[in-house]
């Protein structure tokens, strides 16, 4: 009755980053410029009904969490992170 299929396919992690051209950066100055963005759990796709395929029950011992039955009670789905940077050499 509460079974469900958990396939899922997700886009973990994926980043992205751009050196400027020499020429361009020897106008402003620098040696080196490298521009990126990385982020994590960025698409999932799936058709369980619940919040997230992947995640388990909260119990106060991590090791428990493998005896879970995948009861996703209360549990938040894993977060979306971004961080954008930039690498400047001089």
């Amino acid at each position: 009755m509460f079974l469900y299929d958990a396939s899922y396919l997700r886009l973990r992690e994926l980043t992205l980053g751009y050196n400027l051209p020499a020429n361009t950066l020897k106008k402003i100055g620098f040696r080196t410029l490298k521009v990126y963005v990385s982020g994590s759990n960025l698409l999932t796709f799936t058709k369980y009904p619940g919040g997230d395929p992947e995640i388990t029950r909260d119990f106060d011992n991590p090791q428990d969490r493998n005896l879970s039955p995948n009861v996703t009670y209360l549990t938040a789905p894993n977060q979306k992170t971004f961080v954008f940077g930039l690498n400047l050499g001089f």
